[in-house]
């Protein structure tokens, strides 16, 4: 019960929708299509956005020459 919304080389962000007894409803979760396990990366959408916002405005990301946006 995962609902991806970004792709990254067939390692995939999800809504986990059906979390295990420490995780949250809705939770955003790394899944790495060759790893067996799965890591927590927000408890929420609305954390992800703002973490996500916040390294935006510090000049973490630049765009990258083929496309998308990377880390420095």
């Amino acid at each position: 019960r995962w609902i991806p919304f970004a792709d990254a080389g067939g390692d995939l962000l999800c809504f986990d929708l059906d979390p295990g007894p420490s995780g949250a409803v809705a939770q955003v979760i790394r899944f790495h299509h060759d790893e067996p396990w799965r890591e927590q990366v927000a408890p929420t959408l609305e954390a992800f956005l703002s973490d996500y916002l916040r390294r935006l405005q510090a000049g973490r990301y630049k765009l990258a020459r083929t496309g998308g946006i990377q880390p420095q």
